[in-house]
């Protein structure tokens, strides 16, 4: 887990609680992120003296701390980070306009125009190998994926409104039940103003309408208020019948029992994180879903409606 404090950044291994590496006395404003494929930290700080008013920044390993490459920049801390693909750093302008830059080399890859004249309001996203951008152009808003590597695009889709959705990456490395876990907002009922799932190597991925114990997606016609960009299918689906299966036993839905039948136990209940089974964490999802699919199907009185109603009026208080 990266930590950015006001002057300095520190790396910690999540297991041991135990600091990998950190640096610090940087003498100015500092940003940083890591990298889609959580290799790479993107470090940024204000230059201070004669380089006042530029950048410096640095590509380091995530593991180690060492640094593996350095540029100056004209651009401020924030935006050098904002948005990190595997290998890239993804500039957008307020027109649409995209262009991804090396992060060894700081040369430009790639460029796209953007989904069209007259769009504003833009936001973007770096999710495993691809770019996602959301545009208001006119009255439609137009969101597209492009490949991060080449910029090619892999999909389009519009609606009719002038309110950009809101972004939000689940990957393997999101950390469960933190403010950025969009797991937690969907089985707390925060999104009763839609959402749509998009899904690395799929068109159009309805993982989780196929879950009869969450909330449907949006129409195809209607503007949802959130897009959730999945990393990967399988590893989202774990952690999304995790979290249903802990709400399903504080409502009495399941009981512990069963539960233990369909999966192991973690210290006497479920574990707070699908990488807590260890390698056979993808077949451990699929059981609990299975489980929690069985529980629907057994109560006909559980329709799915009234199941997302009971989960997401009564979870606020308990996902924290």
């Amino acid at each position: 887990m990266l930590v950015v404090f006001d002057d300095a950044i520190a790396h910690f291994d999540t297991g041991s609680v135990r600091e990998m590496w950190s640096r610090f006395d940087f003498g100015g404003s500092i940003a940083a992120g890591v990298t889609a494929d959580g290799e790479r930290v993107v470090l940024a700080h204000e230059g201070a003296g004669l380089f006042s008013g530029q950048t410096r920044w640095m590509v380091l390993e995530s593991q180690t701390g060492e640094s593996v490459a350095a540029h100056w920049s004209k651009k401020s801390p924030a935006d050098l980070v904002s948005v990190l693909a595997a290998h890239s750093r993804i500039e957008f302008s307020d027109d649409g306009r995209v262009t991804a830059y090396s992060l060894d080399e700081d040369r430009q890859l790639w460029s796209y125009d953007g989904p069209g004249e007259g769009c504003a309001d833009s936001a973007a996203e770096a999710v495993g190998m691809r770019v996602a951008l959301v545009s208001v152009c006119g009255d439609q808003v137009k969101l597209v994926e492009l490949s991060a590597e080449t910029g090619r695009l892999w999909d389009a889709r519009s609606w009719a409104g002038t309110e950009v959705p809101e972004l939000l990456p689940l990957t393997p490395r999101t950390v469960p039940g933190s403010s950025t876990d969009p797991v937690r907002s969907l089985v707390n009922g925060g999104w009763v103003d839609g959402y749509v799932q998009q899904a690395e190597g799929a068109h159009i991925d309805r993982d989780t309408s196929s879950l009869g114990y969450f909330p449907p997606q949006s129409e195809s016609d209607q503007l949802p208020g959130h897009v959730l960009l999945v990393e990967d299918a399988q590893n989202a689906r774990g952690r999304f019948a995790l979290a249903a299966a802990e709400l399903f036993l504080e409502e009495g839905l399941v009981s512990l029992g069963e539960v233990e039948e369909a999966v192991p136990l973690v210290n006497g209940g479920l574990p707070g994180s699908t990488q807590e089974w260890g390698t056979g964490d993808l077949v451990m999802g699929g059981n609990l879903q299975a489980l929690l699919n069985d529980v629907l199907r057994r109560d006909p009185g559980l329709r799915q409606s009234q199941v997302c109603r009971s989960l997401s009026g009564r979870a606020s208080s308990r996902i924290m």
